[in-house]
């Protein structure tokens, strides 16, 4: 592998790295509602299936990343940006109220990062972006209330 995709691929595997700790957090936060009482077990069991999804996903986009570059290099810096953002906001994941709505966020732009590296696309890649920023809402959304 040369240089370059090796770079791309460190770039495609931290941001799926932020993606799988926010993933963790919401499971973490899960197991805890779940024993206050505050979750039911359809719910769990939802959240538990996401995040097991989230992981695939993550694992399948660094691997396609591999295979596929250094064809999206150029395309990865928005949603580099995206990440850093909900790094910064799942600093605060104890207090968000609907894991189950960032939890379908988050598996709906690592799916939406895997067709991205599948099919290299500046228009997918700006969606995978847009998705993490409306994850990063979603979350500053749910503490403003």
């Amino acid at each position: 592998m040369d240089t370059s995709s090796q770079t791309i691929v460190d770039r495609t595997i931290a941001v799926t790295r932020t993606l799988r700790t926010v993933a963790n957090g919401l499971m973490e936060f899960a197991h805890e509602a779940r024993e206050r009482g505050e979750l039911s077990l359809d719910e769990f069991f939802t959240l538990s299936e996401r995040y097991q999804s989230i992981i695939n996903q993550a694992n399948t986009a660094c691997h396609e990343a591999a295979k596929q570059l250094p064809s999206m290099e150029s395309h990865l810096a928005p949603i580099e940006s995206a990440t850093k953002e909900l790094e910064r906001a799942s600093l605060v994941l104890a207090k968000v109220t609907d894991v189950l709505a960032v939890s379908a966020q988050l598996l709906q732009a690592l799916t939406g990062l895997v067709l991205a590296i599948l099919k290299p696309e500046p228009a997918a890649f700006a969606a995978v972006a847009a998705t993490i920023v409306a994850a990063v809402q979603g979350i500053q959304g749910q503490l403003s209330r």
